[in-house]
């Protein structure tokens, strides 16, 4: 009896031992290095692409460069440049520009003054609120690394989730590392599992600089230059990781022209805005709800764009329309907008995680 009890025990010891060893050296395992690019994959290619606006309106800072050319059926068209920097996987940077094309075609977004006339600037910060330590995102990743390695090629696959973490010139795209196939079962995968709310806290400082004519005759009226300044703080959710949407509040000072031709007088701006967007595949849409706190005046504009090429190369296209409606003029107008975008996403140098 007692060397079957010992001979039981020594079993489970060894049995025990061996499932814990197997558990450490299991494939699903992730190194330091493998995690790190999913976590980048993640923020990436799902949260950030979900949310993606090539209209350049939203409240969250993102990454990704674009150029945007922006017409009306006023007649009215302008440029719009975007940069952006992610530091560390949860903050990211960005600054848009904008400038009107004048009527012999040409556009000075800024000078060594400063903003040109007309022009707008937003330095925009945000903080992805992503839980990458918990236990339930790292089983949501897991979950993607088994749908990634599944398949009949997999024994063969070329690619490996680390190159993922190669500095920006070097990587590839998500796209082309994955094929696109892989690549939205992969994208599903995060989305079906990392289902939980993820937030996003949002800080902007707003710009613009104006002119004003100044006087009551109209030959040599004297010019004066202005510069409206406007803060918003915004707070967005990822739900699902797949819609992004957001509560946006602003306030600041602005320059109205008066009736008497006098200086113009600067008042204070306030306005409330929400707005929610989703990407299906290649083809976006959303909407934005703003109140003018001040004037009493409601904007709706819902604008609908596509994404050529997504991720495939390193540049892809961005265009749409977007249809707008004021409250106080009760009119419809229709804005038009296309431009270039690189499909890769600029990091801080040494954000990766180092290998020992």
């Amino acid at each position: 009896m007692r060397f079957t009890a010992s001979a039981f025990l020594g079993l489970a010891v060894l049995l025990g031992g061996g499932g814990a060893w197997g558990q450490d050296q299991s494939p699903t395992q992730m190194t330091p290095e493998e995690k790190e690019a999913w976590d980048y994959f993640y923020l990436e290619e799902v949260l950030q692409r979900s949310c993606d606006d090539p209209t350049l309106r939203s409240a969250i800072a993102l990454p990704q460069p674009k150029l945007t050319l922006e017409t009306s059926a006023e007649g009215t068209t302008q440029v719009k440049a975007h940069v952006g920097v992610e530091v560390q996987k949860q903050l990211v940077f960005d600054l848009v520009v904008t400038s009107p094309i004048s009527s012999s075609g040409e556009t000075t977004l800024a000078d060594l003054n400063g903003l040109s006339t007309g022009s707008t600037a937003k330095l925009g910060f945000s903080w992805f609120h992503v839980p990458l330590d918990s236990t339930y995102y790292k089983d949501a990743l897991e979950k993607a690394a088994t749908t990634a390695n599944s398949g009949p090629n997999a024994a063969d696959k070329k690619w490996r989730i680390e190159d993922y973490n190669k500095p920006i010139i070097s990587r590839p795209s998500a796209v082309a590392m994955f094929g696109q196939d892989k690549y939205n079962d992969v994208v599903d995968s995060l989305q079906n599992h990392m289902n939980a709310t993820v937030w996003v806290s949002n800080l902007d400082v707003n710009a613009e600089q104006k002119e004003f004519q100044v006087g009551n005759s109209q030959p040599g009226r004297a010019k004066e230059s202005h510069t409206d300044f406007h803060l918003t703080a915004s707070q967005g959710a990822y739900l699902k990781g797949r819609f992004y949407a957001s509560l946006n509040y602003s306030r600041g000072t602005e320059f109205k022209p008066t009736q008497t031709g006098g200086p113009p007088k600067s008042q204070t701006m306030e306005t409330l805005e929400f707005e929610i967007r989703r990407l299906f595949g290649s083809f976006g849409g959303g909407a934005h709800l703003t109140r003018d706190l001040q004037a009493n005046i409601t904007t709706v504009e819902i604008p609908f764009y596509f994404l050529s090429k997504m991720g495939s190369s390193d540049m892809e296209l961005n265009g749409g329309v977007a249809v707008r409606w004021q409250s106080d003029t009760k009119k419809f107008s229709i804005i038009a907008f296309i431009g270039p975008a690189l499909s890769k996403v600029l990091r801080m140098p040494g954000a990766s995680t180092k290998k020992n």
